[in-house]
């Protein structure tokens, strides 16, 4: 950063110093380690629906005379070519209909909650004062006098919408003026994000000077915190491109199929309402409105936002995009409570199929989780690995009854469908079209299906499931967990952890070295289930946050000798469990982990059984895997994590 930049940074944070949020201010530098710092803004993750419009296209007489001009030049061609299509001029500024008013409207219609619009490149669609000079690459498009973004920004702000731009990102060795241009349009029109297309991957980010734009973004943001830009900033971004965020606050994921997990950091589906519109999540397409529906779903539930793009011409697309974009929004009239401001489960899954193989992906908030049907289930809907708690309330949103009834069997959560009592006046017990939401509070427990076991049929009455509990640090008045990590001599001091393992679950293993790490993890039970608790089944449930080379096997085993969080490590607990004595020979628990994401395993019940009528011998389990794969690391939440461990417990009393 200059001395020029770093002195106008200040002057900024001075004009913005009579706000409360001056004293929270930062000079951001231009470099991965500065700008990493910044998180992904909470209003841009309670959006979940922006809609993104490309604004009018030049004249063929404008782009004739710019290729005239400028067309032969490096870093030109690829953005203008030489020659006008016929589709460019049904989208020219002279023949699409203009109105930001009516655009805006049609945003706040459709339940979106932000705006971005595809700021034209070279032909400029705003004034600026690199246009038509020497020396330039610049041209001004539309009517004299007339700035499209000022016009669209201040119309989607009248509506308390958010407003972006989309710029295609040009070398600036090829295009000098280029990251000029974006600064002016980063003061004047204060985007709250930022998009990049053109040569976001094709160069580097230092020839780029893509972390230079992106700290002046966030310093001259007047609300610095609130901003969010586009991890699209050099050719880096091919490694993770459309897998996961690597740098910036969101990434994007294209036309591409579903992912099945909960995203690596916050994405944008981008999605065309003038292409592939046959397409859903679930490859059942059943119309333009439906298959958004559950894009938008598919979305919320797996930590992204949906972006759908619109053309203003021809009228025929024009008229289509905006059909769907208005049923979209009737949809979010009656099912809004499920996707803004909600976030992942993170603590269950992302996406589950009914006993019917009706799709279903679920969304949380605060102490509830709703649960979308992809369609109107025509019997009672069971959901087979959720387990409801004594006093679960369950309803159908858009319905007028308060809560609707529901068992929990051997099968799973069964819910009956809305109630259609005629005594009481005619109520609807469909309460929309695409899809349909049951949000049960508090938010049940998630059990996998346990292999092996075959399962009670829906007409069998059983015990199994009725009594459920779930022990985790934190809630409702539990806070008897507690976890140890162990970890050889290079890992400890590697990880700051030679006095004690830490608080996280981290493990590896490595035999060619030797390097190690493994976990202790107990769950105090004293007192806490019933006289007379029968354990039917018992699960572990674990949250990762971070993990890498692909995927291996955990093991646990019964610890047999006590150990004291923060006061035990490698060498003063048995070498980690190596030696005699420390832990049962026997596994008791064994499951599949892999990368970010919850992990269920089932616990051998007899040993949490035990747990329960013989408390002093509740040394907890030892955690490791058995692959000895040097590659693989991963680690879940501890005590002091943000998804602490959990013990759900299913029993009968006798």
């Amino acid at each position: 950063m200059t001395n020029r930049e770093i002195i106008r940074t200040l002057v900024i944070c001075l004009i913005f110093s009579g706000s409360t949020l001056a004293q929270q201010r930062k000079v951001y530098k231009p470099t991965w380690e500065s700008l990493d710092q910044h998180p992904t803004p909470k209003w841009f993750m309670d959006a979940k629906l922006g809609l993104f419009i490309y604004g009018p296209g030049c004249t063929k007489e404008e782009w004739e005379r710019y290729n005239a001009q400028y067309g032969g030049k490096r870093g030109v061609a690829r953005h203008i070519g030489a020659k006008y299509k016929q589709h460019y001029a049904e989208r020219a500024w002279d023949k699409v209909p203009w109105d930001p008013d009516g655009l805006a409207r049609l945003a706040e219609d459709a339940g979106a909650r932000y705006v971005v619009f595809g700021r034209s490149s070279l032909i400029l669609d705003h004034p600026s004062k690199h246009n038509d000079v020497d020396g330039s690459m610049f041209m001004r498009m539309g009517p004299k006098g007339r700035d499209y973004v000022a016009e669209i920004a201040t119309a989607v702000r009248a509506r308390k919408l958010r407003f972006g731009l989309y710029t295609n990102y040009m070398n600036p060795r090829l295009v000098p003026n280029w990251i000029d241009t974006v600064r002016e349009a980063i003061d004047r029109y204060q985007p709250s994000t930022l998009w990049f297309d053109g040569d976001k991957l094709r160069y580097a980010a230092d020839e780029l000077k893509s972390r230079e734009l992106a700290a002046y973004y966030y310093n001259h943001s007047r609300n610095q915190g609130d901003v969010a830009i586009e991890d699209a900033m050099g050719s880096y971004k091919s490694a993770t491109w459309g897998r996961g965020l690597a740098h910036g606050d969101w990434y994007r994921k294209e036309e591409s199929p579903p992912h099945d997990d909960i995203s690596d950091g916050y994405y944008v589906r981008y999605r065309e309402l003038f292409f592939g519109l046959n397409s859903s999540p679930v490859e059942k397409p059943r119309g333009v409105a439906n298959n958004l529906v559950e894009w938008l779903a598919d979305c919320t539930a797996k930590n992204g936002n949906l972006e759908l793009a619109i053309f203003l011409g021809p009228p025929p697309v024009l008229a289509l995009e905006k059909r769907a974009l208005r049923q979209l929004g009737i949809w979010l009239e009656v099912n809004r409570e499920a996707i803004y401001d909600t976030r992942p489960w993170y603590e269950g899954k992302p996406q589950s199929q009914t006993r019917r193989g009706i799709h279903v992906r679920y969304t949380t908030k605060r102490n509830s989780l709703y649960a979308i049907l992809f369609e109107y289930p025509r019997q009672k809907p069971c959901f087979p690995n959720l387990r409801a708690a004594q006093g679960t309330k369950v309803r159908m949103l858009g319905i007028q009854a308060p809560s609707i009834p529901w068992r929990q069997t051997g099968e799973g959560l069964v819910v009956d469908l809305p109630p259609q009592d005629i005594t009481k006046g005619k109520q609807p017990d469909v309460p929309c079209d695409h899809a349909f939401v049951y949000k049960i509070t508090p938010v049940p427990s998630w059990l996998p299906t346990q292999p092996g076991k075959p399962t009670a049929s829906l007409a069998i009455k059983t015990k199994v499931g009725q009594n459920v509990l779930t022990f985790q640090n934190g809630k409702k008045g539990y806070h008897g967990q507690t976890n140890e990590q162990m970890t050889t001599g290079q890992w400890g001091g590697e990880l700051g952890c030679d006095s004690h393992g830490g608080d996280d679950l981290f493990l590896y293993d490595n035999k060619d070295e030797p390097r190690y790490a493994r976990a202790l993890i107990r769950f105090d039970l004293e007192g806490q289930l019933p006289k007379g608790a029968r354990v039917t089944r018992a699960v572990l449930g674990l949250y990762s946050p971070w993990g890498v080379g692909g995927a291996n096997v955990m093991e646990s085993y019964e610890v047999l000798k006590s150990w004291t969080d923060g006061k035990t490590w490698w060498y003063n607990w048995g070498r980690g469990g190596t030696k005699a004595g420390c832990t049962a020979e026997t596994a008791v628990l064994r499951g599949r982990v892999s990368t970010r994401g919850s992990h269920h395993v089932f616990i051998n019940t007899s040993v949490v059984q035990k747990w329960l009528e013989h408390p002093k011998t509740n040394h907890g389990l030892l955690l490791k895997t058995i692959h000895g794969d040097k590659n693989f690391h991963w680690k879940a939440d501890g005590d002091k994590g943000k998804f602490p461990p959990k013990l759900i417990v299913e029993f009968d009393v006798e």
